[in-house]
Order: structure tokens, then sequence, then C-alpha cells
């Protein structure tokens, strides 16, 4: 599984620089989400208050997998 934190490292570095603009606009929204103190169901709540939170990393991640496959294509020819 690819870090996120070399990812976004190498896209800061300027390294890696085609992410395009609608997964870095998804994987920003689920940040403020995630830091949010709203919620739809509320965190302090056993078990049920992640579940919103875990369902929106698994919908941003369902939709910017082709490019964080990208990436470990990009990441494997480089070590090679």
């Amino acid at each position: 599984m690819i870090d996120f934190s070399v990812m976004l490292k190498s896209y800061m570095n300027k390294e890696y620089t085609v992410i395009p603009v609608k997964s870095i606009a998804f994987i920003t929204m689920a940040l403020v989400y995630f830091v949010s103190p709203v919620d739809a169901i509320p965190d302090f709540l056993p078990l049920a208050g992640m579940t919103d939170d875990l369902s929106v990393l698994l919908y941003v991640l369902s939709k910017c997998h082709e490019d964080i496959e990208a990436y470990r294509r990009w990441k494997d020819d480089i070590i090679l």
C-alpha cells in the first residue's frame, strides 16, 4: 500500500505533479470533513460514530483509486 505521506511529499517537492484537481478536491473535502466538529453521526457514539468517517474515507479512496495506482506505477519506475 502506498504511504500517502510519501505521495504528498513527492507532490509538494514537485517530483510528481500529475495528480488531477478532482483527486485533490476529494482529498481536501475529506480532510475538512474529518477535522470538522460537525459529523453526520457524532464521534462520541461507540463504533457508530466512526462509520461516517470510514464511509467518507472509502468513498474518496474509490474515487482516487486510478490516480493512486498511477502514482504507484510512477514510483516503481523511479525505483527500478
